[in-house]
């Protein structure tokens, strides 16, 4: 009996079958799912806004500033795209692709920030490089407000004829600055390198250390350049739809592309050791190994170097209410590991005449300097680029 029970079951889920693929019921359920996604990209799109592109933090700083045009800022940032296009490097890696906008803007320079009060190549006396992050990058502030720019201000207005370049990177820590710094000085003409260059660092080594190990890329650039090398080609290819449809889409933009990404390449994994002493030890020791063979690039070439070690928003007393807040929500292991770091690295540092630590520079400040962990304000770059003028001034012709 149950045999037959079996079989009449069987049949049963056959007739099912075709009465739900049967070429109606497939084209109505492609129907149904393009109009579903119709709305939904509609819905997207109609509830679209530049501040939903931003950080909160960021855009209360902004509000609170006062900047001028904020709206038309905050257009410049975002229609570049999400992140903004970027240009190949060999040796190191990538950089923004040139483009401009009436307040930012990147060069065909190797992808130099625009620096509006540097003296053009060939018309000055004495160049400048500046080498960082994304905190020298600056692209929270317009390209006259940058730290860069505001340092080659003061130099303008002590009526020295100095080009400035800014060949600050998002996510570069030194070790990934030196190699930019090598491979530049051989590829332009001997009359463009530089008598002086300042290497602004902190953020990136500190949190590079942390969360991806000592002297190791950062996790999205590693993992990326991983995948491709290794041939995993499926990830690749995944990675590619994703980032197209992000192109064409602002649901996916909005609500799947990056979950894809981290979900891709897997790069937000901690790693619990990477806060253990020999760990923390290694990315100092790093960081003083990478200021030796810069020095002994510039004593080849003869150019003056200064290691800045950068203000933080862990290294200002005290914080306003709204850096405090932001502190507060920070990891823990973060905390004690950029403390540490912070205190350790000037005091390995001592007798360096080419190190300097400015992280106390913004100390007693009422204004709110930081929205993230290192980030600053749209007008606080006048602060530390005044400060670094103050200490690369002399050695400027």
């Amino acid at each position: 009996m149950s045999y037959f029970c079996n079989i009449a079951y069987f049949l049963h889920l056959i007739l099912l079958m075709r009465s739900i693929f049967n070429p109606f019921s497939i084209l109505f359920s492609i129907v149904l799912v393009v109009v579903l996604v119709g709305v939904a990209e509609w819905l997207a799109r109609r509830n679209f806004s530049l501040e939903g592109e931003m950080n909160k933090n960021y855009l209360q700083i902004l509000a609170l500033e006062k900047i001028p045009n904020r709206a038309g800022w905050l257009k410049q940032l975002v229609s570049q795209g999400s992140p903004a296009p970027q240009k190949y490097y060999d040796f190191h890696v990538h950089a923004f692709k040139p483009f401009s906008q009436p307040d930012l803007g990147f060069s065909d320079y190797f992808s130099a920030r625009r620096t509006p009060a540097s003296t053009p190549l060939g018309a000055s006396k004495s160049i400048v490089w500046l080498f960082g992050g994304s905190t020298l990058q600056n692209l929270d502030t317009p390209d006259s407000l940058t730290i860069v720019n505001q340092f080659a201000l003061n130099l303008k207005n002590a009526g020295k004829k100095v080009t400035v370049q800014n060949f600050g990177v998002g996510g570069f820590p030194i070790s990934m600055e030196l190699t930019k710094f090598a491979d530049l000085l051989r590829r332009v003409p001997a009359k463009e390198r530089p008598q002086t260059v300042v290497f602004y660092d902190g953020f990136n080594e500190m949190g590079c250390g942390l969360y991806n190990g000592a002297g190791n890329l950062s996790g999205s650039l590693r993992s990326k350049m991983t995948t491709m090398v290794e041939g995993n080609y499926g990830r690749l290819a995944l990675y590619g739809a994703s980032n197209w449809l992000k192109t064409k889409s602002i649901l996916w933009r909005k609500h799947f592309a990056t979950k894809m990404e981290y979900r891709i390449f897997d790069y937000l994994k901690k790693d619990s050791t990477l806060s253990q002493p020999k760990n923390f030890n290694k990315t100092v020791a790093i960081y003083i190994e990478n200021t030796k063979m810069i020095e002994a690039i510039c004593g080849v070439y003869q150019i003056k170097p200064f290691f800045i070690l950068q203000p933080m928003i862990h290294t200002k007393k005290p914080l306003t209410a709204f850096e405090l807040g932001i502190y507060n929500a920070l990891e823990k292991d973060w905390k004690v590991f950029a403390a540490n770091f912070y205190k350790e690295l000037p005091t390995k540092m001592q007798g360096n005449a080419n190190f300097y630590d400015i992280s106390t520079v913004l100390n007693n400040r009422t204004h709110n300097d930081f929205f993230d962990e290192g980030h600053t304000a749209p007008y606080t770059p006048r602060i530390i680029g005044k400060k670094i003028f103050d200490i690369v001034n002399q050695s400027v012709e």
